[in-house]
């Protein structure tokens, strides 16, 4: 928001310019996420349930390193 009132106050020029390049950017960034989730669709991947299923098995694995971790812990305890 600086930069472009700053552009548009001292170089009145460079604001149309500023803001076509960045609505240009704009709608090619919103038709390549078009594009990506069309692209998963036909791949019948739901990127949430994917991401969720990762996010869940990462934390199997931590539970289960974390009891094996605490069984190992008890075992060196009970040696002493």
């Amino acid at each position: 928001v600086m930069l472009s009132t700053f552009s548009c106050t001292h170089f009145p020029s460079v604001c149309p310019l500023w803001k076509n390049i960045l609505c240009l950017f704009l709608n090619w960034m919103f038709v390549l996420l078009l594009i990506h989730m069309t692209s998963l669709c036909i791949l019948d991947i739901n990127p949430l349930t994917y991401m969720t299923a990762n996010v869940f098995f990462h934390l199997v694995g931590c539970l289960l390193i974390l009891l094996m971790v605490s069984f190992a812990e008890q075992k060196l305890f009970s040696l002493i």
